[in-house]
């Protein structure tokens, strides 16, 4: 059983060479691939049946969600972002409530797109328990292991989910091919994921 520190350690080294394959993926290839998993995620019961959807904003080197983002908003779903704020150690996911405020995001902290510190959008704790999670990472098994930006937001925030509501959402990660690997360090509190979604 690996140490603590080995774990970390070994999580830094692969987020170090995921970074370095993605300065190598062009950004036509990044939509093509953001392309098909859209349509895989349009294609999916999850995304059919939920109602109360959390998606990320993506940055750069990651699967686009504005598309996701926008026919969720269409179909008159609840749909929650993250908001990080400096400093802080959780995240908040707050109500998105149509395209107009969802272009009007303010690109803050890491050049993630998000509510400006200063508004007090709902959250979806005034909603209750979330259906559907979209969560970034920057590596990703087909068994649904998942490595994050080492801040642990998602993983504290699906505890507090699960503290509040007794269970899990489903649980989806999207991946550009250059972030599928084999295998990947994980901890006792690494959430592993329903279901990977990547181009091919």
């Amino acid at each position: 059983m690996p140490s603590t520190d080995d774990v970390k350690m070994a999580k830094k080294a692969l987020r170090t060479t995921i970074a370095n394959l993605l300065k190598t993926v062009s950004e036509d290839s990044i939509k093509r691939e953001t392309e098909a998993v859209t349509q895989k995620i349009f294609n999916s019961e999850w995304f059919r049946n939920a109602q109360r959807i959390s998606v990320y904003v993506n940055t750069e080197g990651e699967i686009e969600t504005d598309a996701i983002i926008l026919k969720a908003l269409e179909l008159k779903k609840d749909v929650f972002v993250p908001r990080f704020k400096r400093g802080q150690r959780q995240m908040e996911m707050l109500k998105l409530e149509n395209a107009l405020e969802f272009a009007k995001l303010d690109t803050t902290l890491w050049g993630i797109r998000q509510h400006h510190p200063d508004l007090s959008p709902l959250s979806y704790k005034d909603y209750g328990a979330l259906d559907l999670v979209v969560m970034p990472g920057v590596a990703f098994t087909t068994s649904g292991l998942r490595l994050g930006h080492g801040k642990g937001f998602y993983d504290q925030f699906l505890h507090e989910h699960k503290q509040l509501y007794g269970k899990f959402p489903t649980t989806v990660g999207l991946a550009l091919q250059a972030q599928m690997v084999d295998t990947l360090p994980t901890s006792e509190y690494d959430v592993q994921l329903d279901q990977v979604y990547r181009a091919t």
